[in-house]
């Protein structure tokens, strides 16, 4: 009795509790809480304005082999974890006392994607993410003109982004040591001039970028011979393209076997006029190509031809005439590429072949780098919408070669085996998905588009 009494006494409670609360017995609806700091990298420290590099080379928080990351911490969350990862792969997990990274043993010249995420206790997280270029340790591009004084007048370019000074050796010794210009900029033209030479002897010259904590390798050998002389360049082709707007260009490439020439001067003229007139005055020594986009119209026929300048002699120089070359303006006329064949160690592609296929027809069959660094140049004719592919078999030492193709304004569009300034890294491959030529401006490749870049 007493069992039953305490049974009924139960039930009532359970029934007075119910009233209560009618949801007692359902689930609570549960959010968990994420963390309310939002990560952010010091970009500060890494990019100027414009979302460039700079001023992380000129700190040295970007180099070549490694960057050094740093971020803001909360301090007023507690729990929160951190987690640092470059593509899909994780550098780091630490907690919220660390403020900085340096991932290291990257390459150089080559752009790295970083996320970092703020982790609650709840596993909820907030993200930044960060894309950075690491520095391009290329050496100088050399050239040389001789002057009418029969002295030694040396240009170079910098492609490299480390800061430092240029050491010039002549015949290995250390002639000169000249500070980069700031801002630093891949396109300025340092110069200097070696006056103690003698006419008709020949001299050795190498330049090399130092910086506080790298370096980057000496240019290539330039054997320059004291000898002023300034002969006709040799027009060896016109190429019709267009620009981005769609207008036609003419593209002139030349060769030149001058020592003097600060630069060129091109002449054009409709076919059926009397005389050529002067078109451009080109200010640097050593150019081969030019592109004309200066009222071209479709259906008139243009003759080209050029000649070797040198503006700082007195009275001014110019050379005789290149031989004359025309061209007519065409709808749809396509347009030349080139794929340029290099070799990192200098001896040719050892029995390499490259074949190139358009709409998978060959048009370069079994081409190779015969001897030597190179480039060697080879055209390749196409048309807008082309499907470019190509088959490399490898020879001995296949991890020294590279190539590249080239677009008709001499864009790379595609690459295997390295980069232009650091071939071999990688031995290189076919491309089979096609590059898809788009003669409006740079093709665009889903396989081999710029390493790096």
């Amino acid at each position: 009795m007493r069992t039953l009494l305490l049974c009924f006494v139960c039930l009532l409670c359970l029934l007075g509790l119910s009233a209560c609360e009618d949801k007692l017995l359902q689930p609570s609806i549960y959010t968990p809480q994420g963390p309310a700091h939002m990560p952010q990298f010091n970009r500060e420290v890494l990019l100027d304005a414009s979302g460039s590099c700079y001023t992380g080379y000129r700190n040295l928080n970007i180099r070549s082999d490694r960057i050094t990351l740093s971020w803001n911490l909360s301090t007023a969350e507690t729990g929160l974890r951190y987690k640092l990862y470059r593509g899909n792969y994780l550098l780091s997990s630490f907690s919220g006392n660390t403020a900085s990274f340096t991932d290291s043993l990257l390459s150089s010249n080559y752009h790295y994607n970083y996320v970092l995420a703020a982790i609650s206790p709840t596993g909820l997280s907030k993200l930044d993410t960060l894309s950075i270029k690491t520095a391009c340790i290329a050496p100088p591009i050399l050239s040389s003109r001789i002057n009418s004084a029969r002295q030694v007048i040396l240009y170079w370019t910098d492609p490299s982004d480390i800061p430092g000074a240029f050491h010039v050796y002549k015949g290995g010794t250390l002639l000169r040591t000249i500070d980069e210009v700031l801002p630093a900029t891949h396109d300025h033209l340092y110069s200097i001039l070696d006056s103690n030479v003698s006419e008709y002897s020949s001299y050795d010259y190498e330049v090399q970028k130092v910086g506080q904590t790298e370096q980057t390798d000496l240019s290539n050998p330039l054997l320059v011979t004291v000898s002023y002389n300034l002969t006709p360049p040799y027009l060896s082709s016109l190429q019709q393209g267009e620009n981005p707007e769609g207008e036609p260009t003419v593209m002139l490439l030349w060769s030149e076997s001058s020592s003097a020439e600060t630069g060129f001067k091109i002449y054009r003229k409709l076919e059926g006029e009397s005389s050529f007139t002067a078109l451009a005055t080109l200010t640097t020594p050593n150019q081969t190509s030019y592109t004309d986009e200066q009222g071209l119209q479709m259906g008139n026929t243009y003759q080209y031809m050029l000649s070797a300048i040198d503006t700082e002699s007195s009275p001014p120089q110019e050379s005789a005439f290149s031989n004359i070359q025309s061209i007519t303006i065409q709808e749809d006329t396509g347009a030349v590429w080139q794929v340029a064949l290099l070799d990192e160690y200098g001896d040719g592609w050892d029995n390499a072949r490259l074949t190139i296929t358009v709409n998978n027809l060959p048009v370069l069959s079994n081409i190779t780098l015969s001897d030597g660094y190179g480039p060697a140049f080879f055209n390749i004719p196409v048309r807008h919408g082309d499907q470019i592919r190509t088959i490399y078999n490898p020879g001995i030492y296949a991890q020294e070669n590279y190539y590249a193709i080239l677009d008709h304004y001499g864009n790379i569009v595609a690459q295997s085996g390295g980069e232009w300034y650091y071939p071999g890294w990688s031995v290189p491959s076919s491309i089979s998905t096609p590059i898809i030529v788009n003669l409006g401006g740079k093709s665009n490749s889903s396989a081999f588009m710029l390493e790096g870049k």
